[in-house]
Formats: C-alpha cells, structure tokens, sequence
C-alpha cells in the first residue's frame, strides 16, 4: 500500500504546482531568480522548505509541507 500512497502523495504535488503555475504563471528565469513571485517559483520553495523540516526518517504521512506554506505564506 505504501506504492499508493506515493501516488496520492505525486499527484497532490503536481495538482499544487498547477494550480500555482496557473494564477500566478511561469517564470522561465527560476535559476537566476529565485525570489520570483511566480508560481513554478513558489511551489519550489515550499517544497524545498518542507524537506528542510521533514524528519531524517519520515513515516507514509507528509505532514512538512503544510507548515511550510504556512510559515512562509
């Protein structure tokens, strides 16, 4: 079952970044630029946010990344 999870989990994910993607729009200069208001930019920083705070030894539950979109927006 835990296969499944990580399905759920993957397309979370990605319906996030789609959405973001879609009201705040794209930004191709993400490399150069990473404090874009944009939201390919945004997800990437919640997501990397969420690994900071994630447990070395993280069970099924992916509990960080909703912290991490409150503490940083």
């Amino acid at each position: 079952m835990i296969v499944g999870i990580g399905e759920v989990w993957a397309n979370m994910l990605h319906n996030v970044y789609a959405v973001l993607v879609d009201e705040r729009g794209f930004s191709a200069d993400k490399l150069t630029n990473p404090d874009g208001k944009e939201g390919n930019i945004v997800f990437m920083r919640l997501f990397m946010r969420s690994l900071s705070i994630q447990p070395c030894n993280p069970s099924c539950e992916r509990h960080p990344f909703f912290p991490s979109v409150i503490s940083l927006y």
